[in-house]
């Protein structure tokens, strides 16, 4: 799907890009001997990682033939963007797949032909296997996770080989990249151990998972070059009906997913840290969004603290102004928005025509450009809260309410 508003999102990533990397070489140049400047230096940075973070998440996902792996991306994302088959092998070559939706990219997805396949998959593959597929894409980029799905019956049939595969592609990241890939087994189709026709929350049922997650974990633990990659195995049931559409949404009373958010979970945790706000956003799990823009809400105020405690000079542009800013776009972006002016704008305007507006919001909204007078560089952190509580609100909270109501 066309990506609305790149232009207006490129351009303010590069302003605040520019900015921030500006005021970070001014701020370095001040000396040490003023009064909080090396944590204001550290803040900065730490923003500026998060902004360098605004992408999407790349998540490698490679399984023996029929795990799963396409219903567990539909899963994760809560809509149908990856095709399926019930009987036949259907993924063949081995590519990182823009997943998107009517905004913009939410995640790039490796994608691969299953591995043990008895024939040919529906989709074609000029590469003669499925590893020589995948490590031809790994070189391509760098994955920021690597899921290994088994599936939950599975665990003792002809893993080895499996597992041989697997090795390979953490070894081919660590050439490639010189990066250690943070590796998380996921054991699929849990819904179907036995005892059949039982809830996965059924106490039996829940001590077969337990088994299969433990073996799991032990056989690749045993092998000594993923020992060092492995996180932890995630027992998780993908199946879901779906609108059969470009990203059709689950249909009413057919969501027989279980535990896709640990899964999620996990690999927030695990992967890099600016890759977790983009796996909070392509999720979009409201919870775990609201956490990425609090903690990026706290970062900032406590930036306009300091730049409002510390004088800052040789600055022609108010620095809490690009700061709060940025705070606004950042939470519009986790939420699903374009990280533009455009997200700046739309907290103007709610925040302007609130009837019975909260102190926050009349606080707030004297800051906000286009509403009343300009963000000053004396702007205290209690205006930066109050502008990132406004935009929380907006963008995330009345989303959650609305959820529970429904």
């Amino acid at each position: 799907m066309p990506i609305n508003g790149t232009s207006s999102q490129d351009t303010a990533l590069e302003n605040s890009s520019i900015f921030l990397t500006n005021l970070i070489k001014i701020v370095q140049a001040c000396p040490r001997s003023v009064p909080g400047i090396q944590n204001l230096s550290e803040r900065l940075n730490n923003i500026r990682d998060a902004l360098d973070g605004l992408r999407p998440p790349r998540i490698a996902i490679v399984g023996r033939c029929k795990a799963g792996k396409s219903s567990l991306i539909n899963a994760i994302i809560g809509a149908y963007v990856a095709d399926t088959h019930d009987f036949l092998p259907m993924t063949g070559e081995a590519k990182w797949i823009d997943y998107r939706n009517s905004t913009d990219q939410l995640v790039e997805i490796l994608d691969t032909r299953g591995l043990q396949e008895a024939e040919q998959p529906l989709q074609k593959d000029s590469a003669s296997d499925p590893l020589s597929s995948i490590l031809y894409a790994v070189k391509a980029k760098c994955p920021d996770v690597l899921l290994f799905l088994c599936e939950a019956s599975q665990v003792h049939v002809a893993i080895d080989a499996d597992l041989d595969v697997c090795e390979e592609i953490v070894s081919a990241v660590k050439k490639y990249h010189s990066c250690n890939i943070s590796l998380i087994g996921v054991l699929t189709k849990c819904d179907l151990l036995s005892p059949p026709q039982l809830s996965v929350t059924h106490e039996r049922k829940q001590r077969s998972i337990q088994e299969q997650k433990t073996r799991l974990f032990s056989r690749l633990q045993q092998r000594e070059t993923l020992r060092q990659y492995l996180k932890q195995v995630v027992p998780v049931a993908c199946y879901a009906e779906y609108e059969r559409v470009p990203f059709g949404l689950i249909m009413p009373n057919e969501d027989f997913r279980w535990n896709i958010d640990e899964l999620i979970d996990v690999m927030m945790r695990y992967t890099p840290r600016e890759a977790r706000g983009g796996i909070a956003r392509m999720a979009g799990i409201k919870e775990f969004q609201l956490t990425c823009a609090r903690t990026m809400q706290a970062a900032c105020v406590a930036v306009s603290a300091a730049l409002a405690a510390v004088p800052i000079p040789f600055l022609d542009i108010a620095p809490v102004a690009v700061i709060q800013s940025f705070m606004v776009m950042y939470i519009g972006w986790i939420a699903g928005r374009s990280f533009s002016s455009d997200t700046l704008q739309e907290v103007a305007q709610v925040a302007s025509t609130a009837v019975g507006a909260d102190l926050a919001i009349r606080v707030a909204v004297r800051f906000i450009p286009g509403i009343g007078s300009v963000i000053s560089a004396t702007a205290t952190a209690a205006a930066t809260q109050g502008i990132g509580d406004v935009a929380i609100r907006i963008f995330l909270q009345q989303n959650i309410e609305e959820s529970n109501n429904g």
